[in-house]
């Protein structure tokens, strides 16, 4: 039964990667991986809890792949901050990616758990109190500064990958009432490691990039 599990998550990420969240559909997931309609159903309620899962994961192995690569000599701000440059430059350079991105972001069940899941990371490994919904307003507050920049993406006056960086770090750390003199540290490191982050981004989407 898991096997048939893996085997839908598996065939829809394939299909998300290649065109997107909103022109998928559950008939696609199901011819792909070959089994019934109703084990589909067995196992997930709709497209977007599908998604959910898929999405939750990337947040989880991008954390793992950075730690992998970087080892665990950086501190948890700076960790956090490769998060988003991986997030940012596989968006810049992925029309789909860009889009499966902002929809995580976006859509209600998936936008709600990931925010929970994110003040989870905030609470453990920054230390951010969760008495008084503190981790949860900054994990929302950096939701919405994620999501912008992930809505910039698609618009003509797009900024470039190292403004988006600049301005999603500067503002995390801001949230987070960590030093300003960190975020800028922080943007330098990760412009100077571009090709080992895209790499990070290529491992998540198991796909090139380039």
């Amino acid at each position: 039964m898991e096997d048939a599990r893996q085997r839908i998550l598996n065939c829809a990420k394939a299909i998300f990667l290649e065109q997107g969240y909103k022109k998928t559909t559950i008939r696609q997931i199901v011819e792909r991986s070959g089994l019934l309609i109703g084990s589909i159903y067995h196992f997930f309620d709709n497209k977007e809890d599908i998604f959910q899962q898929l999405f939750l994961n990337v947040f989880e192995r991008c954390d793992a792949l950075i730690v992998s690569r970087f080892g665990t000599s950086g501190s948890p701000a700076e960790r956090l901050a490769m998060m988003f440059a991986v997030m940012l430059q596989a968006a810049e350079r992925n029309a789909n990616i860009c889009e499966l991105y902002y929809e995580g972001f976006t859509l209600p069940s998936t936008s709600e758990q990931h925010a929970l899941q994110f003040e989870r990371w905030l609470s453990e490994n920054l230390n951010v109190p969760v008495e008084g919904d503190r981790a949860f307003s900054c994990a929302l507050a950096i939701h919405g500064v994620m999501r912008a920049l992930l809505a910039n993406c698609r618009s003509e006056r797009r900024l470039s990958f190292a403004d988006s960086l600049r301005t999603m770090t500067g503002s995390a750390f801001a949230i987070l009432g960590l030093p300003a003199d960190g975020a800028r540290e922080a943007v330098q490191h990760l412009q100077e490691n571009q090709p080992l982050l895209l790499s990070i981004a290529e491992a998540l989407a198991e796909r090139s990039l380039t």
